[in-house]
Formats: C-alpha cells, sequence, structure tokens
C-alpha cells in the first residue's frame, strides 16, 4: 500500500510540473511544431522526387519495351499527340511573356536603356523597372495636397530688406540646419 500511495504521489506531480510546464513554455510547443512541419515538408519533397523518379524510370521501361516489339510508330503517334497539345500552350505562354516584357520596357523613357534593358529576363525586369519609375516620380513631384512645401531662399540674407527677412525667417534658419 505504501508503494502505491508513493507511486500516486509521483504521477500528480509529473502531472502538475507538466500542467506548469504546459503553461509557461508555449516557445518550446511552437519551436517543436516547426521543426515537426519542416520534418513532414522534407519528407514530402523527398517522396515527390523519389515518385517522379520513378515516373520517369517507368516512362524509359515502356519506351524500351515498345522499341522491343516494334512499336515505334505508336509512341511517334503518343509523342505527336502530347507536342500538339503543348504547342497552343507554349506559344500563348511565349505571347504572354513578350507582351510582358515590351509593356515593362515601354515605361522606361530614354531608349538607350530600353536597349540595355532588353538583354535581361523579365523577372529581372519586374524588380529594376518599378525602382526606377519610383525613383523618376519622386523626382517629379512637385507641390501637391498634403505635401510639405519646401521654401527655398532666392536672395543672399544681406541682399534682403528687413520685411523679407522676416517673410523668409523660417527658410533661414533651415537653411543653417
Amino acid at each position: 500500500m505504501a508503494e502505491e500511495q508513493v507511486q500516486q504521489n509521483q504521477e500528480q506531480n509529473e502531472g502538475n510540473q507538466e500542467t506548469s510546464e504546459g503553461e509557461q513554455d508555449y516557445k518550446a510547443l511552437y519551436l517543436s511544431e516547426i521543426d515537426n512541419a519542416k520534418k513532414q515538408r522534407k519528407a514530402k519533397q523527398e517522396a515527390e522526387s523519389k515518385l517522379n523518379k520513378f515516373e520517369q524510370d517507368a516512362e524509359a521501361l515502356r519506351v524500351g519495351s515498345l522499341k522491343e516489339e516494334g512499336k515505334k510508330d505508336e509512341y511517334i503517334k503518343e509523342l505527336e499527340g502530347k507536342i500538339s497539345t503543348i504547342s497552343p500552350k507554349l506559344e500563348t505562354l511565349e505571347g504572354f511573356y513578350n507582351n510582358t516584357k515590351t509593356e515593362l520596357l515601354s515605361k522606361v523613357a530614354d531608349e538607350t536603356e530600353r536597349e540595355t534593358l532588353s538583354g535581361l529576363s523579365l523577372e529581372q525586369l519586374q524588380v529594376i523597372i518599378p525602382k526606377m519609375t519610383a525613383q523618376k516620380k519622386a523626382e517629379q513631384i512637385g507641390d501637391s495636397y498634403g505635401a510639405v512645401k519646401q521654401n527655398k531662399i532666392k536672395k543672399d540674407i544681406s541682399e534682403m530688406t528687413i520685411d523679407e527677412q522676416k517673410e523668409n525667417w523660417d527658410a533661414i534658419v533651415d537653411s543653417f540646419r
């Protein structure tokens, strides 16, 4: 009986420790979930790569068996069917690629810049051109609603009259900052 009570007390102590740790150690639980997700993702990627390799090997075996059996004509027809279904999709994607590239290049005003940028890939253009246009827009922005007006002093302070100095005093002080 004494041994049973000791075991029950130990189990209760362990249970109390787990609840107190569970309430306090959310970060460890979160990190363990992240590790678990990484492991599952890695296992999924490995399984997909094995499946792709298996499918490629199976296709190679099938092609080899067709060649051995003398059914090359069937294989050729099958490949022609695949080509006929893929070629319209390829043309559509090439058209989209070229249209997007020309649209991005048309945003560049300078002809020499446009020619140098035309050698870049679409992905690179999608990154570079918005940055270039944003810089040019920032340079072109003048006075607009909500913008802070930039007071620039047109005369030297010594050439100004006292009234002009009073009117432009904030700009004068800002010029020394």
